[in-house]
């Protein structure tokens, strides 16, 4: 696990290696599209836990992630959806500015499917399965953005080919994706009428 920390901002990053962050799963989404032929010759794993003040929000996710690859075909995508308040977090990256559960909700499916599906990084794996295997979600910090934002992140570490990358260089590409793809209007309304509520 690698811990990175620039200005407010942090994150943990394990690579070909995953943090335990199992939860029930009451079902898997799953779809799969046309992709060319996979250059990996062998499982690659990896997973993300990131906190990130942007302006008024302090946004929050962890999401982790295995790449099967095939020869040729499909890449296929899956993801596990579970209750909405799984097992609490312990010390999880946004410390006590938000509740942090274990599992995945519906809500996130969506933007997660669309990433790995559709982002030109993805076509660079090839073929082959791609299935989330853990994940933790804030009720203060998380939104459908944010985890679309993950999943982006994830496809470029799958894609690294050396794991002993610097720390400059995933912070960097960290931060590139979070200015590039902001949160929309309505997903920042969203999560202050969130964390409106959870004052009241």
């Amino acid at each position: 696990m690698r811990t990175l920390s620039w200005g407010f901002r942090k994150a943990q990053i394990w690579l070909d290696e995953l943090p335990t962050w199992d939860f029930h799963t009451l079902e898997v989404v799953e779809q799969s599209r046309d992709a060319s032929n996979s250059r990996n010759y062998k499982e690659k794993k990896c997973a993300i836990e990131l906190y990130a003040p942007i302006g008024a929000i302090a946004y929050y996710g962890a999401l982790g992630v295995t790449f099967t690859p095939q020869g040729r075909g499909r890449i296929t995508v899956q993801v596990p959806i579970s209750e909405d308040n799984g097992p609490l977090l312990d010390a999880s990256l946004a410390g006590k500015t938000d509740e942090v559960h274990i599992g995945l909700p519906q809500e996130y499916a969506e933007n997660i499917l669309d990433v790995f599906l559709n982002a030109d990084s993805v076509q660079q794996l090839g073929a082959g399965t791609l299935r989330i295997c853990s994940g933790a979600h804030g009720t203060i910090g998380s939104s459908p953005w944010f985890f679309g934002a993950l999943s982006r992140i994830l496809t470029k570490l799958l894609l690294l080919e050396d794991t002993s990358a610097s720390d400059e260089s995933l912070i960097d590409f960290i931060r590139k994706e979070l200015i590039q793809k902001g949160p929309s209007t309505n997903d920042v309304i969203t999560n202050l009428g969130v964390q409106m509520n959870q004052i009241r």
